[in-house]
């Protein structure tokens, strides 16, 4: 007996129909298809080797080996069994358990893998190894001083994608879109794209289930863009969603832009770029923003309330300093971590972007339009910039004596503006204008001053600067390319938020009883008090401390 969301009761053998009834409803029907996409549409394909290997059949071992590399506690199904169960009982069912994902295996394709050939650099979200991040940073540039209505005039559509489709499939459908309007402006001359988008060919920009497009504030532009999106509709069955769907214009003349609204009729707002955005970044506002320093009070505030008070903080009622709170377990503290850095960790992940040049379409834009070639240490902070790159700007200082190169045959990594010896950065002693009359560039590389193992600057340098002679001969090996990584506590590591959070926080000695207080079997409520006491924090410890006791 079940009940439908209009109140009917289902009763027997009505209740397979209300079923039946109840997802055709919610899912829709299916549209039929007046348009089908052409080969020639398909720039990204897959070479055979990839192909066979997503069609390969699923070994019994790799299917066993799956398993039981779930931890013993994980559920892996909605049934509630968890892993321990199938591993102990793998003698019993484990023929059954094989054939059923080796069934599956047989109807779905492993796509995930191979993501990243097939899809363009646009789309960001769901892509293993592409940052949703980049989208979000690279749409402030484009859309930075709308709200002065200054500059060539431009404009850009929110089409807001609810289709309860699956990640992966979702980025699939979405690549005939992306493919649809490249093919478009590519053959339609009357198309004039974006401010500061011809380079990268930046028509359309997908985040997790928002789509924003962009074009010049023309009307012949937007007709083309009209015309992609009207064959996708054909071609998928997907319709565009009227009501959430806004556009934005920048110095447009009223008359086109009535013009503009009778070709798509949206709103017209602000706000809802705002709501857009925010509801797309959420979840990454610390990868995105430098938080300002009163949200980051006000957060800590709430976090030791609950700490300590288990609500509002109190005055008085803190037993430890946030200070000291905030270190490593190993270190005295409780491993919670300071937002500051954090935030400042994970904003340095996309300072990393640019100084490696990470494929992306926000890091080819920012090395076009922002540095134009020049280091990424020795750009000047444009006062017309965004604020997002304002602060990534500005991590600088905290984050270049960390930052190594690595040179193998010495074409990526700068002379004078990388670390690549242990002088350092060599532009902190020559100027450009020594630089300039030693017959070198600012982007002269490391390459370029190598000669056999010596160095080509000239002679008298070694005498007004004599910390050169500390920069010992290296020979470049052709084959091998130059890698940047975080140096550590002296150690050359790979980059991770995890490595640059280590750098930048404040550390304490390391305690000899931390495991005596974090033992893998620990009780939380127990180890937390263990931890007061051996802190000599506890109501009687201060007492007696106050009383002269030990």
């Amino acid at each position: 007996m079940i009940k439908d969301s209009g109140g009917v009761l289902y009763e027997g053998g009505q209740v397979p129909n209300a079923f039946v009834n109840h997802f055709e409803k919610f899912l829709g029907n299916e549209e039929e298809m007046t348009l089908h996409p052409t080969p020639e549409l398909f720039s990204h394909t897959l070479g055979d080797e990839a192909a066979l290997h997503m069609i390969r059949p699923v070994l019994q071992d790799e299917i066993k080996n799956s398993m039981f590399s779930i931890g013993d506690n994980k559920a892996p199904g909605p049934d509630g069994y968890t892993s321990a169960f199938f591993k102990h009982a793998w003698c019993v069912i484990g023929d059954d358990v094989t054939r059923a994902i080796q069934d599956f295996f047989e109807k779905a394709d492993r796509i995930k893998d191979y993501l990243g050939e097939i899809v363009s650099i646009n789309q960001s979200a769901f892509i293993p190894g592409r940052k949703i991040s980049d989208n979000i940073l690279l749409t402030q540039e484009l859309m930075h001083n709308y709200h002065k209505q200054v500059g060539p005039p431009r404009g850009r559509r929110g089409l807001r994608q609810g289709d309860p489709l699956s990640p992966y499939l979702f980025t699939l459908v979405m690549e005939i879109l992306t493919l649809m309007l490249q093919q478009t402006v590519s053959i339609d001359t009357s198309f004039a794209f974006h401010n500061k988008c011809e380079k990268q060919k930046i028509v359309s920009l997908c985040f997790a289930d928002d789509l924003f497009l962009f074009a010049c504030g023309e009307v012949r532009s937007v007709n083309c863009i009209m015309e992609s999106l009207s064959g996708f509709s054909k071609m998928s069955g997907l319709k565009l969603n009227i009501s959430k769907s806004i556009v934005h214009f920048c110095n447009i003349p009223n008359h086109v832009k009535g013009a503009i609204l009778n070709l798509m009729p949206f709103m017209e707002g602000r706000m809802q770029l705002v709501i857009s955005v925010l509801s797309a970044t959420h979840v990454y506002w610390a990868s995105v923003f430098i938080l300002p320093g009163r949200i980051i009070k006000e957060l800590e505030a709430t976090m030791r309330g609950f700490l300590w008070c288990q609500g509002p903080m109190q005055k008085g009622k803190a037993k430890v300093s946030w200070k000291a709170v905030c270190v490593p377990k190993k270190e005295g503290g409780l491993g919670i971590r300071r937002i500051r850095d954090m935030n400042n960790a994970l904003m340095a992940a996309n300072a990393w972007s640019v100084i490696v040049k990470r494929e992306s379409l926000w890091v080819a834009w920012i090395h076009d339009h922002r540095l134009k070639e020049r280091s990424f240490w020795d750009c000047r902070i444009p006062n017309n910039c965004s604020w997002s790159w304002r602060k990534i700007m500005q991590l600088r200082p905290l984050i270049q004596p960390y930052v190594w190169a690595k040179h193998g045959n010495g074409r990526q990594v700068s002379a004078w503006f990388d670390t690549w010896s242990g002088v350092g950065p060599q532009n902190k002693f020559l100027s450009y204008r020594t630089i300039s009359n030693g017959g070198f560039s600012l982007n002269t590389k490391v390459k370029d001053i190598s000669n056999d193992g010596g160095w080509t600057w000239p002679l008298a340098w070694y005498d007004l600067f004599p910390v050169l002679n500390n920069v010992p001969h290296h020979v470049l090996i052709d084959h091998v390319e130059d890698k940047f990584c975080w140096k550590l506590n002296d150690k050359l590591k790979d980059f991770s938020t995890t490595v640059v959070w280590q750098s930048l926080r404040t550390s304490e000695m390391e305690i000899n009883w931390m495991n005596i207080v974090w033992f893998s079997q620990c009780i939380p409520k127990h180890a937390f008090l263990m931890w007061l006491i051996i802190r000599k924090k506890t109501p009687n410890a201060r007492q007696n401390k106050r009383l002269g006791g030990g």
